[in-house]
């Protein structure tokens, strides 16, 4: 089972539904939650590789599961709107690092790449099923807290 057939395991245990639906040329993904019922929507249409569709779920789960979901209220444009969801943002994408790429398993495949020929984003990413971005961004806020490779 792959790391991507996994993660629609544990958003189907939660009962969040998954639909395709074609936002914009900006949006690929959203979670949105009325009452109890829970749904992400994925433009699978505008989703290039299995790592982009691994790397925007496990973004929009963890939005789920923190509570960060962004509200479109009468208060959207108050002058705190804009920091608010900043901050769910980064929260949701510290959530999504934390448990989708633990720091024990990128430690095992970063050292592998590493002493295979110095360290290629690309190969590391793939091996970790995420986007190239995804992977950066997960190296710096392990950097940011203080893990040592």
């Amino acid at each position: 089972m792959t790391r991507l057939e996994r993660l629609y395991d544990d958003v189907h245990t939660d009962c969040i539904d998954v639909h395709d639906y074609h936002f914009s040329y900006t949006k690929k993904a959203a979670c949105m939650k009325f009452d109890d019922c829970a749904t992400i929507v994925l433009d699978r249409a505008a989703i290039d590789s299995n790592a982009e569709e691994m790397t925007l779920l496990a973004e929009e789960y963890a939005h789920y599961e923190t509570g960060a979901l962004q509200m479109i209220e009468a208060t959207y444009n108050a002058p705190n709107a804009r920091i608010n969801r900043i901050a769910e943002e980064g929260r949701a994408h510290r959530y999504a690092i934390n448990k989708h790429i633990p720091f024990d398993e990128m430690t095992v495949i970063f050292d592998r790449c590493v002493y295979a020929d110095g360290l290629d984003i690309y190969e590391f990413a793939d091996k970790l099923d995420i986007t190239p971005e995804f992977a950066k961004q997960a190296i710096e806020y392990y950097h940011q807290r203080g893990e040592r490779w």
